[in-house]
């Protein structure tokens, strides 16, 4: 199965809006692309101390969730974020 089947079926995959949960996705991905090159400088000596795994938010934590400008709207002094 695909990473992207197993996150179409992730309920809180499923709540965000949709360019949100992409963003989130691209960021993961790039935070990875990172890390196996760090690991790979690492391997052939070029960095001293080896890589962690990317950190991510602790059980109970926030997320840092990207909207674009496109989906927020301004009423009344407040920014509203779209719902489903």
């Amino acid at each position: 199965m695909t990473q992207e089947l197993v996150y179409k079926k992730n309920n809180h995959y499923k709540v965000l809006y949709s360019q949100a949960a992409q963003q989130i996705l691209r960021t993961v991905a790039e935070s990875f692309r990172s890390y196996y090159g760090l690991i790979k400088a690492y391997n052939e000596g070029t960095i001293e101390h080896r890589p962690r795994i990317p950190n991510y938010r602790k059980k109970g934590g926030m997320a840092t969730v990207s909207y674009p400008k496109q989906a927020l709207k301004l009423k009344d002094n407040q920014i509203r974020v779209p719902r489903l």
